[in-house]
């Protein structure tokens, strides 16, 4: 590389340095070469041409054609925290944009921002919003208005009527947000059970915090049997969540295990968010995050992740640890997990030495 660099500034020194030379040489019989211009010729032509070109450099900026990709809270989602700070994501990065929050009651007071990156806006209340109210998210970017809505969580569930509830998420009935739903929905053709349990073990009035346990769910090997917790699995064991926001909740993140076929595989920042209703017969707007550790896998011989990014145009980030590109980032979202009722999770189940079909 260093030689070609050289060979490059030789040729472009020799370019820059170029001369006109005068043949001077004199001939073995002596006689001498002067050859002598005597043309006379004087250019008269005077160049009367007059520069009319008025044109003025405006600097036109191209149209405006962005449009919202998505907002968050999503469109008509239920069970949103009063506390949140609402965005807006654009197709193109876009110069000015504005969002505004109202409800029944009027005009939210809030500070509407553009991201630095231009591909998207945020509207930050002054205040926690209400309870339980329907609100309306107006979008204006390239002149046009767009409105979304999502309602806030409602009162304070008793929880009482919370402790050994197990919840299903159905993972065919998700909606990816990272992967994508191809991708999502062969991963989860590999589970072993297309369900996650989420059991509330007990609330802790002492300090506000609730405790939950997860496992993968399944039908039995047949597909046939009533829904129950997964006995060839590891369990989630999550760490006592705060749960001062009642009916909202944020449990993880956990790094642990996740069956896939015949094979486990580590999960990072497992993290589950949501909130109960009121009767606590259903969680509403779930979301679920977790980075899946992918590199014990391979398709005819190359890393799954490489066959991800070619085919699918889907990323794998770096592993939290050993900092390898293997793992996939999850986002999933679902907008009601029903109660189901007489269903428990076991955390103490000898998964390692069970046998499931």
């Amino acid at each position: 590389m260093t030689s070609i660099l050289l060979l490059s500034l030789s040729l472009l020194a020799c370019n820059e340095s170029d001369t006109i030379t005068v043949d001077t040489a004199t001939g073995d019989t002596g006689d001498t070469e002067s050859d002598v211009d005597t043309d006379t010729d004087t250019d008269t032509d005077t160049d009367t041409d007059t520069d009319t070109d008025t044109d003025t450099d405006t600097d036109t900026e191209p149209p405006c054609t962005a449009t919202v990709a998505g907002v968050i809270p999503g469109d008509g989602a239920q069970g949103v925290d009063t506390a949140v700070t609402v965005q807006a994501i654009f197709t193109e990065s876009v110069l000015e944009a504005a969002l505004s929050l109202s409800s029944s009651d009027g005009d939210v007071s809030g500070t509407s921002s553009l991201n630095p990156d231009g591909f998207g806006a945020t509207f930050a209340p002054d205040a926690e919003l209400s309870r339980e109210v329907e609100y309306t998210l107006d979008v204006t970017v390239c002149e046009d208005t767009t409105s979304f809505s999502f309602t806030t969580l409602g009162e304070p569930v008793d929880p009482d009527n919370l402790s050994g509830n197990t919840y299903n998420v159905d993972m065919n009935a998700v909606t990816w947000v990272e992967p994508s739903a191809t991708v999502g929905s062969i991963l989860v053709g590999y589970f072993p059970g297309s369900h996650i349990l989420l059991n509330v073990e007990q609330y802790n009035p002492e300090d506000e915090t609730i405790d939950f346990v997860g496992s993968l769910g399944w039908n039995g090997e047949e597909d046939t049997s009533p829904l129950e917790q997964y006995p060839c699995g590891p369990v989630f064991d999550f760490e006592s969540a705060d749960f001062v926001s009642n009916p909202a909740f944020t449990i993880g993140p956990l790094d642990s295990e996740l069956a896939m076929g015949d094979d486990s595989l580590p999960v990072y920042e497992f993290t589950w968010t949501g909130s109960f209703n009121s009767d606590a017969s259903a969680m509403e707007g779930v979301v679920s995050t977790a980075l899946v550790d992918l590199g014990d896998f391979t398709l005819s011989g190359s890393p799954i992740c490489d066959y991800l990014a070619l085919f699918f145009s889907t990323d794998c980030e770096a592993c939290p640890g050993d900092g390898d590109e293997n793992c996939l980032p999850l986002e999933l979202h679902i907008d009601t997990a029903p109660l189901v009722p007489g269903v428990t999770i076991d955390p103490e189940i000898d998964w390692e030495n069970n046998t499931c079909g």
